[in-house]
């Protein structure tokens, strides 16, 4: 087993390499382990010395420690154990964020320990949910990352030949507290000629301040680029034939992020980690998927029939994903919003690809077509029930709520504004945020009456219905073409 571990902006060279080599020996040599074979981890003591870490961040007190072995056959052994200091909310509950079959499928062998290393009886009240006699301190389990079908997903931990995507809350135990996210530090061992890169490193491995939001890209052949953006650095991570390079990608981050980080207001300094990933030959053309946890974007795509429309692609992937950083990511919120973040983040994905001159004021209309056809369908729906309204009724929502809010300032004030806000106002505030709250006031969009709602938005911006396509009307008003030059037309 050899692994490199690598953060975003860390730079190669031998006398760094040796130097680091020397102080993880010296550490070593100063330290002394518990041998108990019951929660011992091979593949991480023994191997200390075939495991190079750049690091960039110091030693810092974390809630638990963890090893994954990663394996040939896309599988992984899974270690851990909690620090004496940590309680968990539920110290004798052991449990994953997966589905029972999901769980039933992926987990097995799994072992517990309480702080002598002494075995525990284990009872399981259902696939990935079990209850110990006393509190367990250390942890053992075999983990299935290969999906059913073999293809990879942007959504969960998945492997195949050539990677492996590592999301950390669904690949380790769900560990809570109450006034704060849990920490911790995981070491990887992966197969000769793996790489793995994160956002987060430390002295030996990974450091995560939040167990919900760490995310490990492994692989052979990974290419990798680092640039600055202002204070941000930024990791591409891409691997096989695409019909983009990497510089064009880098010039799409580069021309997103400045955009957003003037509209919404900049970005903490730090690493942002951007993987572009394909799926297995087979899948339909266009199909794609992205998932942003803290700083990392994941986006796992096949390609367009045409090389023009894979660019094209690309770019509308990485507005609606790099818009998650600010938007839920940058700020602290809880409860359940996600009806309003993903359709503001398509909406405002399709602002910035109207401002940026990537799409067509028609392309955009096009799209707002769909998801108002969407929402006709669903206005009947009664939305208490369990049943979520879609991320489509999501965009009307959020254009009805951008147009409500222009209409009201005569164009000069509307939802991204008010987004802009947000982020000013929370993103320095350490506590969380009732996020459906916050939204739902702001948009003051009632989402049982979408298409009452979407319907005076139309009518208010200037648009009209023609062959089921919004268009603009023939004279617009004066305010209704102050609201239309403010989200993206420019034929006056």
């Amino acid at each position: 087993m050899k692994l490199i571990c690598f953060s975003p902006g860390d730079q190669v060279d031998m006398l760094r390499l040796q130097e680091k080599f020397k102080s993880i020996a010296d550490a070593m040599s100063k330290k002394s382990f518990n041998k108990n074979a019951s929660f011992a981890i091979p593949g991480v003591f023994l191997q200390i010395f075939t495991i190079i870490v750049f690091s960039v961040l110091s030693a810092q007190a974390v809630d638990f420690r963890a090893s994954l072995l990663l394996k040939e056959d896309c599988s992984a052994t899974v270690r851990g154990n909690l620090e004496a200091t940590f309680s968990p909310l539920n110290p004798r509950n052991f449990y994953f964020r997966l589905d029972p079959d999901r769980a039933r499928f992926r987990i097995s062998n799994l072992k517990l320990f309480d702080e002598k290393g002494v075995p525990l009886r284990i009872k399981e009240f259902i696939p990935g949910e079990y209850i110990t006699e006393y509190p367990f301190s250390h942890f053992e389990y075999e983990i299935v990352l290969s999906a059913s079908n073999l293809l990879p997903s942007a959504h969960k931990s998945s492997a195949n030949a050539d990677f492996a995507i590592l999301y950390t809350d669904d690949l380790l135990p769900r560990l809570e507290l109450r006034s704060r996210p849990v920490s911790f530090e995981l070491t990887l061992s992966a197969p000769q000629g793996y790489q793995c890169f994160s956002v987060n490193s430390a002295e030996r491995g990974f450091a995560f301040e939040d167990l919900e939001k760490g995310v490990v890209i492994c692989g052979k052949n990974i290419k990798s680029q680092s640039f600055q953006i202002g204070g941000l650095v930024t990791t591409i991570l891409t691997t096989g034939e695409r019909d983009f390079s990497e510089t064009d990608a880098k010039e799409m981050i580069t021309e997103i992020l400045e955009f957003y980080s003037q509209r919404f207001g900049r970005l903490p300094e730090g690493n942002i980690m951007v993987s572009i990933l394909p799926l297995s030959t087979g899948k339909r053309n266009g199909y794609w998927e992205g998932e942003t946890r803290g700083r990392a974007v994941t986006i796992v795509s096949s390609e367009m029939p045409f090389r023009s429309q894979s660019l094209q692609r690309l770019h509308e992937q990485l507005r609606h994903e790099l818009f998650h950083l600010w938007i839920p990511n940058g700020i602290r919120l809880s409860g359940d919003y996600s009806i309003f973040y993903e359709g503001l983040a398509t909406y405002s994905s399709l602002r910035a690809g109207v401002a940026l001159r990537r799409i067509r004021f028609e392309d955009m209309l096009s799209t707002l077509s769909a998801a108002a056809a969407a929402a006709d369908a669903e206005t009947a729906r009664d939305f208490s029930l369990p049943k979520k309204p879609s991320y489509a009724v999501g965009l009307a929502a959020a254009f009805a709520a951008d147009i409500r809010l222009l209409n009201r300032t005569f164009g000069r004030r509307g939802l991204l504004d008010e987004v802009s806000e947000i982020y000013r106002k929370y993103s320095k505030d350490p506590n969380a945020v009732n996020g459906n709250e916050l939204f739902g006031n702001i948009y003051g969009i009632n989402m049982s009456q979408i298409k009452t709602e979407l319907s005076a938005a139309i009518n208010s911006a200037g648009l009209e219905f023609s062959g089921g396509r919004l268009r603009v009307v023939n004279k617009p008003n004066s305010r209704q073409k102050a609201i239309l030059r403010k989200i993206g037309y420019n034929s006056f």
